[in-house]
């Protein structure tokens, strides 16, 4: 709750009134009341608290997976469903870190993508294209990690997509394939040589799809461009214990990224993140 807290108070601090035009947070329904009391009144944006399985109800036949799939389709369901062209995606260790507005963010009716090499998780993107059933260059350059901006329009066709291919709900076919009972029938090819469980992406899925149903361009313009020149994710961003990476050197007026990560998982403590950043968001 502390990493979401500083995520509102950076938006608070940085984010131009027009940018966001309600923020939308999906918690498991045991957690609505904790989170209406601590978060709803502490935002200048409209705040929306939705019970997670409202958003994707084939979550409710996978409460025993962990976080990272579910949250997963929660993302790609978040920009199905909603009703404008473009989603800001966060996780609650995201900062803001200068002023953003839209013309930042958006350029020419096109979200910015923040790219990198895909070698650096060459099994996301081999196993969402065996999902996807397409090929990729394993030397290219594939979509980032949140923040990001997804597409409605891509997203929908992503869920089209799966959904024909599979048939059903495309949610719970990728729910389904950390299952390892479910599995059997809709092993890939190249699944089978691998012990380890399926480690698609939402955002290797999505950029595939985007790449494959020429919607890339349509919705997408390149990061870090003369025409748009912004990034979304800091290069100072703090990932795992023990790296040398400084949070506050994002405020740096020489980063052209808005959002820097400090990763939940690496075991950094909310307090140390809130103390490093608190003389930036003054």
């Amino acid at each position: 709750m502390e990493r979401a807290e500083l995520l509102l108070d950076s938006l608070n601090r940085f984010a131009d009134p027009q940018l966001l035009s309600v923020i939308r947070i999906a918690v498991p329904s045991d957690g609505i009341g904790v989170v209406q009391d601590r978060l709803v009144h502490r935002s200048k944006f409209p705040i929306a608290i939705i019970d997670e399985e409202d958003v994707v109800p084939a979550l409710a036949r996978f409460r025993h997976l962990w976080s990272w799939p579910r949250q997963q389709v929660l993302k790609l369901a978040a920009a199905e469903t909603s009703p404008t062209p473009f989603v800001l995606v966060f996780d609650s260790d995201v900062i803001c870190t200068r002023p953003t507005h839209l013309s930042d963010l958006v350029v020419g009716d096109k979200a910015i993508l923040q790219s990198e090499p895909m070698r650096l998780h060459p099994e996301w993107w081999r196993r969402s294209a065996a999902i996807l059933k397409v090929r990729f260059d394993r030397n290219g350059r594939g979509m980032s990690v949140t923040p990001a901006i997804l597409a409605h329009a891509i997203a929908s066709s992503l869920a089209q997509r799966i959904g024909g291919l599979y048939g059903g709900d495309w949610a719970h076919f990728l729910l389904s394939l950390y299952e390892r009972r479910l599995l059997q029938g809709y092993l890939p090819w190249n699944w089978r040589t691998h012990r380890r469980m399926p480690r698609w992406t939402e955002y290797s899925l999505y950029y595939l799809n985007a790449v494959d149903t020429g919607l890339l361009h349509a919705c997408h313009t390149a990061a870090g461009t003369s025409e748009a020149p912004a990034l979304l994710v800091s290069r100072h961003s703090y990932w795992n214990a023990g790296s040398s990476s400084s949070v506050s050197d994002a405020f740096a007026p020489d980063d052209p990224a808005h959002f820097v990560v400090a990763q939940s998982n690496s075991g950094i403590d909310p307090a140390d993140v809130r103390a490093c950043v608190a003389p930036h968001l003054r």
